[in-house]
This record gives structure tokens, C-alpha cells and sequence, in this order.
């Protein structure tokens, strides 16, 4: 049991009683809201918490939340502009900020026993206070910054695209278009594989770990799939050639998990970002290694094309070897993958 200010809050049997004993009555959910609160008084408790704990397996919206809030709050008499029990933590959650305690549980009076056996009264029972539920996911709010994810990555994105172009460039006729050029389509690419990517895990988060991932995947594929057919055709009508294969929705989709894995399965900040960084390299460094092409290896099939303006020699002088290819390819899915996970949790407390 629980004792906050003139109530007691019997979590097991689940009664809300005020001081003169009087039940206050609460809807179960509502019950279960100021329940969640009560146990983790001091504590931030986030929006995300609170639905997967007070509405398991249901989606729900902000307003059915605002609604037992508000539920909670007349049945303690408080009120939000100046909270004694619930405190609003604007965009985040909410804070119970009354002082609890927890009380001892006595069991109903035994019935009539022999003499001998009152000696040996039965202990005293400690009510098991249901322990706080423990997550696998952060809660949304701390999990995945989509803003966040996309900045990173076309953070990263911008600082490959410099040394590619330089690489590329940096001693033709054009090295500032040249650096532009790679520089823009580098980003363009980043970028909205991040918005895709960030995009899917988001949308379905609240269903578990799998399906956030399985998501964030999905969303690589369907831009690398968008990515590939707009780039060659492109690529077509400007020279009249077919190229040969473009990063498309394979690459997309492995890309995606490994990049989201990190913000949506750890919590702590800088775990988050190493996981993600590690996965991505790996996932960049295979897809080289079979053959399917990363952002290089894309380069290198527009730049083959024979009227291209621009040779690979600068980068690689003979073109690119296997193990080269693979180098690189391992490179930039480390710089991907650190920009985009850095953004994603870069809210995290």
C-alpha cells in the first residue's frame, strides 16, 4: 500500500481510499495511470511508458492520456496549474511529486486458535509493491530523433562527399563543381535514406523492437528501390546509356537495420552509437564484398559510363580492386551509421 498526503493507494486490492476512509472511486485504467505514477514518485515518467503500461496492445493517442490525467487529478482534488500529486513535464510526460510511502500490510485477525499456537503469531506481511516494469526499448521520446537522424546523416554525408569529391576532383579543371556535385548527391542520398529509414521505425515503434526494425529495413528498401530507378533514369536521359547497378532496395534494407538497431534496442546514449557504427560498417563492408554496391560503388558505375566527365583515377589509379571496394564500402556505412545514431539519440538525457 501506498500513502501520499490524506490518501492510500491499495495497489493490490486496487482501492483509492481518502483519510476519513472514504473510497474514491476511478476507472480501472485510470486507477492503473495513477498507480503507474504513485510507484515511481520522483521520477519521470514518459508518455510512452505510460501507454504500453496503462494500454498494453492498444494504440491510443495523446488525448485518451490528457483524459486520465485529468481523471486522476479531480479525484485528488488537484489541479495542473499548481500540482501537489501530478506535475506535467511539457513534451516528455509527467511527474508524481508527492511525497509516498509505502505501509506495512496486517492480515485479518486469525480465528480462534489454541493458546499454544498464539505464541507463535503468524509475521507480519509485507505487501509486494508490483516492481516497475522493465522495457527492452527506450521510450519513444528518448529512443529515435527522426530530426535528429537525418541531421547526422547528412552531417556524415557531407563530410564523405567532401573527400570523395577531392578525391574525385581535387585536381581536374572543375574542383570546386566536382566536390559540389559528389557533395549534393551524397547528401541527397543520406538523407533521405535517414528520413525513410527514421521514418518506418517511428511509425511503428510502439509494436516492439521487431517491428521497428523490420520497418526502419523497409524503409531502406523502398528508398534505395526510389533511389535506383530515379538514378537511372536520369542517367539515361542525359547520356542515352544504361549504367550498370545502382545501390538499390537490398542494399537499402540492411542499411536500414543496421542503422536503426542501435537507437531502437539500447538505452544507454553511447552504447546506442557504437552498436549502430559497428553494424553499419559491417553491413556496408559485406554488401562490397557480394558484389552489391555502396556509395562508391555506385560512383564507380555512373563514372564508367564513357562520356562521364570525371575518372575514378584520382581515387583509384587503375580502378577500383576488391579489396579497395570493400575498404571504402566499410567506411562510409562507420560514418553513416555514426551520424545517423548520434542524431537519433542526441536527445536522450
Amino acid at each position: 500500500m501506498l500513502r501520499f498526503d490524506a490518501f492510500t493507494l491499495d495497489v493490490r486490492e486496487r482501492r483509492l481510499i481518502r483519510g476519513n476512509g472514504e473510497a474514491v472511486a476511478l476507472p480501472s485504467r485510470y486507477f492503473d495511470l495513477l498507480a503507474a505514477l504513485a510507484q515511481r514518485s520522483g521520477q519521470l515518467v514518459t508518455k510512452d511508458d505510460l501507454f504500453a503500461e496503462v494500454w498494453p496492445g492498444v494504440v491510443v493517442g495523446d488525448a485518451a492520456l490528457s483524459q486520465g490525467i485529468r481523471a486522476v487529478r479531480v479525484a485528488l482534488g488537484d489541479e495542473a496549474g499548481s500540482p501537489r500529486f501530478v506535475e506535467t513535464v511539457a513534451g516528455h510526460g509527467y511527474r508524481f511529486i508527492a511525497s509516498v510511502e509505502t505501509l506495512e500490510r496486517i492480515p485479518a485477525a486469525p480465528p480462534a486458535v489454541p493458546t499454544a499456537d498464539r505464541l507463535h503469531p503468524s509475521p507480519t506481511l509485507v505487501e509486494a509493491v508490483p516492481p516497475m516494469r522493465r522495457f527492452p526499448l527506450a521510450p519513444r521520446s528518448e529512443r529515435l530523433s527522426r530530426t535528429g537522424a537525418v541531421t547526422g546523416a547528412l552531417a556524415a554525408a557531407l563530410v564523405g562527399g567532401v573527400l570523395y569529391g577531392v578525391a574525385l576532383g581535387g585536381n581536374g579543371p572543375h574542383p570546386v563543381q566536382t566536390i559540389a556535385s559528389v557533395t549534393a548527391m551524397g547528401a541527397a542520398v543520406a538523407g533521405l535514406g535517414a528520413a525513410a529509414v527514421a521514418t518506418g521505425a517511428r511509425t511503428t515503434e510502439r509494436r516492439g523492437s521487431l517491428a521497428a526494425l523490420l520497418a526502419a529495413a523497409v524503409g531502406g528498401a523502398l528508398i534505395g528501390l526510389v533511389g535506383a530507378y530515379v538514378g537511372a533514369s536520369v542517367l539515361m536521359t542525359l547520356t542515352g546509356k544504361a549504367v550498370g547497378t545502382l545501390t538499390g532496395p537490398s542494399e537499402g534494407f540492411f542499411i536500414g537495420l543496421a542503422a536503426a538497431s542501435g537507437p531502437m534496442l539500447v538505452r544507454d546514449k553511447t552504447q546506442a552509437v557504437v552498436v549502430s557504427t559497428v553494424a553499419t560498417l559491417a553491413a556496408f563492408a559485406l554488401l562490397a564484398a557480394s558484389g552489391h554496391p555502396t556509395f562508391v560503388g555506385s560512383l564507380e558505375q555512373t563514372l564508367a559510363l564513357p562520356d562521364a566527365p570525371l575518372r575514378l583515377d584520382g581515387l583509384a589509379p587503375g580502378g577500383l580492386t576488391d579489396g579497395l571496394r570493400i575498404l571504402l564500402g566499410g567506411l562510409e556505412g562507420a560514418l553513416f551509421g555514426f551520424g545517423f545514431s548520434a542524431g537519433a539519440v542526441v536527445k536522450r538525457p
